[in-house]
C-alpha cells in the first residue's frame, strides 16, 4: 500500500474518531425533572440523565448529600410562580439571565429543589472514567500516529498510556501518571 493510502486512511480514521469525541461529550440538551420519589433511585437516573451506573450512583450519593444538607445550593433565590419547577427548568434552558449567574454555569447535571417559592440550584460534576485519543507526532523526522488510553481512577487522578506507531511499526510509548486540578 502507497504512503498516500497509508495517510489517507489515517487522516479519516482520526477525523472520525475526533467526531466521535465530541458527539458522546457533548453537554445536556435540556433540564430533566425527576419526580420526588424517584430522585434517589439509581436505575432511574441512569435512564432519565443517560449516565452510566457508576455516574447515576455518584449523582445518588450527590443528592442524598443535599437532602441532608451537607453541601449547600450555588443559587437559591424565590420564585415566584404557580408552579415554580416548571418555570425555573424553562428559565435555565432558556439561559435566563434573571437567574443568579451561579444557577446558569455550565456542569454535567443540574439538580433543583423547591420549598413553596423558594429555589435552591445545585451543581453536580460527573467524570468520565475511561478516555481514548488519537493524534499524530513528530520526533526525529519520523511521523507518527499516537494512540492514548486513560483511565480516571478518581476525581484527581488518572493513569495514560500512549503508544507510537508509524508505517515502520511501533516507534515508542509512554506511561503518565496524572493529578488533575
Amino acid at each position: 500500500m502507497s504512503d498516500i493510502w497509508k495517510r489517507t486512511i489515517l487522516i479519516v480514521l482520526v477525523t472520525v474518531l475526533v467526531a466521535l469525541l465530541f458527539y458522546s461529550c457533548k453537554s445536556d440538551e435540556g433540564t430533566v425533572v425527576i419526580p420526588e420519589k424517584q430522585i434517589t433511585d439509581t436505575n432511574v437516573i441512569q435512564n432519565e440523565l443517560g449516565v452510566n451506573k457508576q455516574n447515576a450512583k455518584e449523582i445518588v450519593t450527590q443528592i442524598k448529600e443535599i437532602r441532608t444538607e451537607k453541601v449547600v445550593p450555588v443559587a437559591s433565590y424565590v420564585e415566584e410562580s404557580p408552579t415554580p419547577v416548571k418555570a425555573v427548568q424553562e428559565k435555565i434552558d432558556k439561559k435566563d439571565s434573571t437567574l443568579p449567574p451561579e444557577a446558569l454555569k455550565d456542569t454535567d447535571k443540574t439538580v433543583v429543589t423547591t420549598n413553596g417559592t423558594k429555589v435552591d440550584v445545585y451543581k453536580i460534576n460527573t467524570y468520565r472514567n475511561w478516555e481514548l485519543g488519537v493524534g499524530v507526532g513528530k520526533y526525529s523526522d519520523e511521523t507518527m500516529a499516537v494512540t492514548s488510553i486513560q483511565r480516571n481512577y478518581d476525581r484527581c487522578h488518572s493513569v495514560q498510556a500512549e503508544v507510537y506507531v508509524n508505517e515502520k511499526g511501533v516507534r515508542g510509548g509512554s506511561i503518565q501518571w496524572k493529578v488533575h486540578f
